[in-house]
């Protein structure tokens, strides 16, 4: 389905949204969460630092639907993970005052030929789409399944109340915990969480001027980018953000370093540091399924889950 009005719903058009329409996709995706009993999450910023993205096209890698009125309606992307055996990933969201019409069929529609597309032109006969919702919305899940999709995965926001708590930095044995100098080290720090992250299902390497970007966001905060020296190499990191949803983007430690407590020395200092700040809580997001213990880690530290999100996968063949 490319830019065209939906067959049944005169009025209704699905589009690509434009670069300045990002606040009005932020508002709209806060809607679906606020309907859903949940905070808003999905924010102005992670917008467009996706949209900024090298591999991401907005003409053809994003979609809205625009209502009569002109509000948007729903909003849907595509991105392309690449990797050996190519794979894709997609979210959808449809403004609760709209759904129940075949929008979101038309948006599964919409970013699965998109991602046939890419899979040919990239020369080959198979690929996995994973389409990504909210475990509450069971009538997006329901819709996936309808059109092949099988769920497989879930994802977890955990959050720590940091109001009325003290953190203690943590001593861990021939390992320093301290603030990165992103001048110098920022591609030390890149190299480590391609190389953390690389037995992580779904893990797709990112050069240094995509990874780069999120030092240009606006919830960018240096002091919150902290790594683990040890030997004179970073072993490591925690990246933290401000903004509407205060986060610990990435975490990561070398798998020869694991075990020793490094991980959570840097949460207990990413925690101090975003309480000093006056934060009431901090979140991150977690594949319930990671394999290297990432959950348990978490939960010591006094995170808990407060959102549970469903991945789906369908296979694609030519």
């Amino acid at each position: 389905m490319d830019d065209a009005s939906f067959p049944d719903l005169p009025g209704y058009v699905l589009r690509p949204p434009e670069r300045s329409e990002s606040r009005a996709v932020a508002e709209l995706v806060a809607a679906c969460d606020i309907a859903e009993g949940a905070e808003p999450g999905y924010t102005e910023a992670d917008i467009l630092e996706i949209w900024g993205w090298s591999s991401f096209d907005l003409a053809k890698d994003a979609w809205v639907v625009e209502a009569p009125d002109g509000s948007l309606a729903a909003y849907a992307e595509l991105a392309d993970e690449g990797g050996e055996r190519i794979w894709f990933e997609a979210t959808g969201e449809v403004h609760p005052s709209h759904r129940g019409r075949g929008i979101g069929s038309g948006l599964v529609t919409a970013y699965e030929r998109r991602a046939r597309d890419l899979m040919a032109a990239a020369g080959r006969d198979e690929a996995e789409l994973w389409a990504f919702t909210s475990a509450l919305d069971e009538l997006g899940v329901e819709l996936l399944r309808r059109n092949g999709y099988s769920p497989k995965r879930q994802f977890w926001h955990m959050r720590i109340e940091l109001e009325g708590r003290t953190f203690e930095p943590k001593t861990v044995p021939g390992v320093s915990v301290r603030p990165a100098d992103l001048n110098l080290e920022a591609p030390n720090i890149h190299e480590l969480m391609e190389a953390g992250f690389s037995e992580h299902w779904g893990f797709s390497p990112s050069t240094f001027d995509d990874w780069s970007v999120v030092m240009r966001r606006p919830d960018f905060d240096a002091g919150l980018w902290l790594i683990a020296e040890a030997e004179g190499r970073i072993v490591g990191g925690a990246i933290g953000s401000l903004g509407d949803v205060p986060f610990i983007r990435d975490l990561a430690v070398l798998k020869e370093w694991r075990g020793r407590g490094i991980g959570a020395a840097l949460l207990e200092a990413s925690f101090a540091e975003f309480a000093r700040r006056g934060v009431p809580n901090v979140t991150l997001n977690v594949d319930a399924g990671n394999e290297t213990g990432a959950v348990a880690l978490y939960e010591r530290v006094g995170m808990q889950p407060i959102r549970r999100f469903v991945g789906a996968v369908k296979e694609l063949r030519d």
